[in-house]
C-alpha cells in the first residue's frame, strides 16, 4: 500500500456491500480492502475514472463521486445508483458556482435501474444523459444541473423514467426527450416512454419538454424564456397522459403547448392538459395541421393569457376542446383583454376569473393520469372531484384461484401465476381435486371430456353425458352407456311444447324383449320407472308404484291418480318374449326448444332395465317428432 495522499481526487471508492467510503486514512481503507474485495483502486483508495467504478460495481450498488471535473464519456451497463457530490439536492434550489462534480461528456445509460443524482453536466456535444441502446427501465435522473449543448436529457429508448428536480438551461435541442419510433414504420420497434417529469426548471431551450410517452405525468415543471422561433415548451406525441400545473412561459416566437403529428407515431389522444400557466409565448396552445384528430384531448382549467394568441387549431377537420380557461378576461375569446383564438377552437365557458384549480367544471380536470384508481368524475354543482373505481384486476372463471392480479401504470393488469400445486376449483367434482400448473386449474382426475361435471376417472360413463351417473344394475357402468342394460327400440317419438301452459304432449311408442330363462319378468308387481331425455338435456320422467298399475292376461297398464301420463305394456303375440310398450304425457307444462337425440329408458324395480334411443328426430314448428 502506498503512502496515503494529503488530498482526495476523483471517484470514492466503490464498495460492493453499498458502503460509502469517503476521505478516510490509509489504516481504515485497508480495512476497506481487505473486509470488502474492492477489485480496482489507485493508491489513494480511489478508482482512477469514474468508468472503472461503474465497471466494477454491482447492480444496486452505490458510486459516490467527489467534487471534481471528470472529463471521460461514460458507458453505464449495471443498473447502479452514480451518486454526484449534491446528490438529495434540489438543482433548482442550490448553489451550483462549487462543490459540484462536474462531467464534460455525454453519459450513456444501457441498463435498468440506473439513478444519476447531485452532478453538473456541460457537454460540449451530444446530450448530456442519453439511453439510446435497448430497452431499459426504471431510469432516474434527479438533482442534476445541466447547463450548454444540443441535448441535456435524452430517454429515447427507456420504456419508464422519473426526471425530477433538474435544473436545464441554455440547450440548442431538447432539454428533457423520451420516447422514440426508431425512425421505421414498424411499430414493433417503438418505445412510448412511461414517464414522471415532475418539478424540472428549463430556461432557454428550444424545447422544454418533448417525447413520445403514454400514461405520463408531466406536472409543476417550470420551461420559460425561449426567445426564438421553432421550438416550444411542451410537445411530442402523448396518449394517455396529463399535462398539469406547469409554467409555460416566454416562448415569444413559439408555442407554450405544440401538438403535432409524426410519421410512424401514434397522434396526441386521450391527453388532457389543465392547471398551466400559459403567457408570454407566441401561442399558448397550438394543434398543428399534422395532428389530423384530438381525440380525447382537453385543454381545460388552464390561465391562457399575454400570448400573442390564445390558442390555434391548424387541424381544420376537428376541433381543439379549450372549454373552461381562464382567457385574461371574464368573457372569454373575441373580447378586450382576452387571448384570440384562430380555427377549430371551443373556448366556450370560459372562466370569469383566474384558475387556482382548487375546483371542477367538467370530468377532464379531476383525471390525474393513472389507470389504476380508475376514471374520476366532476360534481359539477358543487365543483368537487370524485375519486374512481379502482381497476379490479383478476382472471376470471377455474383459473381465478391460480393469479394474483394487479394494476400496473402503463401496462394494466398484470396476472402472477401462484405457485404450482395450489388447489383451485374448476367446478368439476373429482376424488383428486385440481390444482394449479403455470396459472392454469388443473383438473386432478384427466378432465371432463363428456362435459357432465364429473370428471373422467370417476364418471361411469366418461364418453357420454350422465350427471347423475345413474346405474341401475349397478355394475359401475352408468346406464347411458350400459350394454347390459338391453336393447329398447324406439319406433315413434313426439315432444309437443306447451309454453309453460299444461298443453305439452310426449308420445313414445315401441318394443322390448324380455328373458324370462334369466328369471325377467315385467307385470304390475314393482315399481315401473319411464324415463325420456331429449337432445338440449330435458329430462322427463314418471315412477308408478304398484298401486298405479295393473296385469292382466299378461298386459301391463300404468297411470298416474290424475290420469295424465300412461304407460301401457302389452306382449307381442308374434314374437315370443317380446313386449310393446306406449308411453304417454299429457297436459304437461314443457317447453322447448327441443333437440335430438332422444333417449328412452324404461326400468322395473325387479332389475329390468332397458333403453334406447332415436338418433334425428325433426323439428316441425315446436314439435320434435321421431319416426
Amino acid at each position: 500500500m502506498a503512502e496515503a495522499a494529503s488530498a482526495f481526487t476523483g471517484v470514492t471508492m466503490l464498495l460492493v456491500n453499498d458502503t460509502r467510503l469517503a476521505n478516510i486514512d490509509e489504516a481504515t481503507l485497508g480495512r476497506y480492502v481487505k473486509s470488502n474485495d474492492i477489485l480496482e483502486y489507485d493508491a489513494d483508495g480511489y478508482f482512477e475514472s469514474l468508468q472503472a467504478a461503474v465497471d466494477n460495481s454491482n447492480v444496486n450498488a452505490e458510486v459516490v463521486v467527489t467534487a471534481h471535473i471528470f472529463d471521460e464519456a461514460v458507458s453505464i451497463s449495471t443498473g447502479v445508483r452514480l451518486r454526484g457530490a449534491k446528490a438529495g439536492q434540489d438543482a433548482r434550489l442550490r448553489t451550483t458556482s462549487s462543490g459540484e462534480t462536474l462531467l464534460t461528456q455525454t453519459l450513456s445509460v444501457h441498463a435498468s435501474g440506473v439513478q444519476i443524482d447531485g452532478f453538473s453536466m456541460a457537454p460540449a456535444i451530444g446530450p448530456a444523459i442519453q439511453a439510446d441502446l435497448g430497452d431499459i427501465v426504471g431510469v432516474t435522473v434527479k438533482n442534476n444541473f445541466i447547463d450548454g449543448g444540443s441535448g441535456a436529457i435524452s430517454l429515447q429508448r427507456a420504456l419508464s423514467a422519473t426526471i425530477v428536480q433538474n435544473l436545464i438551461q441554455n440547450i440548442a435541442g431538447p432539454a428533457i426527450d423520451v420516447g422514440d419510433d426508431a425512425g421505421t414504420p414498424d411499430v414493433a420497434d417503438d418505445v412510448r416512454t412511461v414517464a414522471v417529469i415532475e418539478n424540472n426548471e428549463v430556461v432557454n431551450s428550444t424545447f422544454g419538454i418533448r417525447g413520445y410517452m403514454s400514461f405520463s405525468l408531466v406536472a409543476n415543471n417550470e420551461v420559460r424564456d425561449f426567445p426564438g422561433a421553432g421550438g416550444a415548451a411542451v410537445s411530442g406525441q402523448l396518449l394517455d397522459t396529463n399535462v398539469e400545473s406547469n409554467m409555460l412561459t416566454g416562448y415569444g416566437s413559439s408555442p407554450g403547448i405544440l401538438l403535432t403529428g409524426a410519421p410512424n407515431r401514434a397522434l396526441t389522444t386521450n391527453t388532457v392538459f389543465k392547471c398551466n400557466d400559459l403567457s408570454g409565448n407566441q401561442i399558448g396552445v397550438r394543434a398543428d395541421a399534422s395532428q389530423t384528430s384530438l381525440a380525447g384531448v382537453a385543454v381545460s382549467s388552464n390561465n391562457v393569457s399575454g400570448n400573442v394568441i390564445g390558442a390555434v387549431n391548424d387541424a381544420t377537420a376537428t376541433t381543439l376542446d379549450a372549454a373552461f380557461n381562464w382567457w385574461g378576461c371574464p368573457v372569454g375569446p373575441g373580447n378586450a383583454g382576452c387571448d384570440s383564438t384562430a380555427g377549430f377552437v371551443d373556448a366556450s365557458a370560459p372562466l370569469s376569473a383566474v384558475s387556482d384549480c382548487s375546483g371542477c367544471f367538467q370530468d377532464v380536470d379531476c383525471d390525474d393520469g393513472a389507470q389504476c384508481n380508475g376514471a374520476e368524475t366532476c360534481d359539477i354543482g358543487n365543483n368537487l372531484c370524485l375519486p374512481g373505481t379502482p381497476l379490479s384486476c383478476g382472471a376470471t372463471g377455474s383459473d381465478a384461484d391460480c393469479n394474483t392480479g394487479s394494476c400496473q401504470e402503463g401496462t394494466g393488469c398484470v396476472l402472477t401465476p401462484v405457485g404450482d400445486g395450489t388447489l383451485c376449483d374448476d367446478g368439476v367434482a373429482c376424488s383428486v381435486p385440481a390444482s394449479c400448473s403455470a396459472g392454469s386449474c388443473v383438473n386432478g382426475g384427466n378432465g371432463d371430456a363428456d362435459g357432465d361435471l364429473v370428471c373422467q376417472i370417476d364418471d361411469n360413463c366418461p364418453n357420454q353425458a350422465n350427471p347423475d351417473q345413474a346405474d341401475a344394475d349397478m355394475d359401475g357402468i352408468g346406464d347411458a352407456c350400459d350394454s347390459a342394460m338391453g336393447f329398447l327400440n324406439v319406433d315413434r317419438a313426439s315432444i309437443k311444447g306447451g309454453f309453460g301452459s299444461p298443453t305439452g304432449k310426449i308420445v313414445v311408442k315401441g318394443s322390448f324383449s324380455v328373458d324370462p330363462a334369466s328369471g325377467e319378468s315385467f307385470d304390475a308387481g314393482g315399481t315401473v320407472t319411464a324415463t325420456i331425455i331429449e337432445g338440449n338435456g330435458q329430462v322427463f320422467a314418471i315412477s308408478f308404484p304398484p298401486a298405479e298399475c295393473t296385469t292382466k292376461k299378461g298386459k301391463t297398464n300404468c297411470r298416474t291418480a290424475d290420469k295424465k301420463i300412461k304407460a301401457k305394456f302389452k306382449p307381442n303375440k308374434k314374437e315370443q318374449g317380446t313386449f310393446k310398450y306406449k308411453l304417454q304425457f299429457r297436459k304437461q307444462s314443457i317447453t322447448g326448444p327441443f333437440s335430438d337425440p332422444l333417449t328412452v329408458r324404461i326400468e322395473h324395480s325387479n332389475g329390468l332395465t332397458r333403453q334406447g334411443s332415436f338418433d334425428v328426430c325433426p323439428l316441425t314448428g315446436f314439435t320434435l317428432i321421431c319416426k
